[in-house]
């Protein structure tokens, strides 16, 4: 499923959207990686959506930025690469 799948599927309402990223994920080059955030930034700014980003640095970054997505109360966080990224987004989102 893609990203503007995804977002005809949500309710119309404006969102506050928190992408996070691996950038040294897979085998894509960190800049590709990049491109691949800003243009889904892009995207998601187009249908009137206010968009932040974040890059992890290392293991277990993606839990405390999770953590504070919450605390800042984004509508919705996006995982940008692997599976250890999006278990570590999970993780943090469920920390009280």
């Amino acid at each position: 499923m893609n990203i503007a799948t995804i977002l005809s599927m949500i309710e119309q309402r404006k969102h506050n959207v928190l992408l996070i990223c691996n950038p040294t994920a897979g085998v894509k080059k960190e800049e590709d990686i990049k491109n691949i955030v800003n243009n889904a930034a892009t995207l998601i700014q187009d249908h009137g959506w206010t968009v932040d980003h974040a890059y992890t640095k290392g293991p277990g970054d993606a839990i405390t930025i999770a953590a504070d997505a919450k605390r800042k109360n984004f509508d919705l966080v996006f995982s940008v690469a692997g599976d250890g990224l999006t278990r570590e987004i999970v993780t943090g989102l469920l920390i009280e």
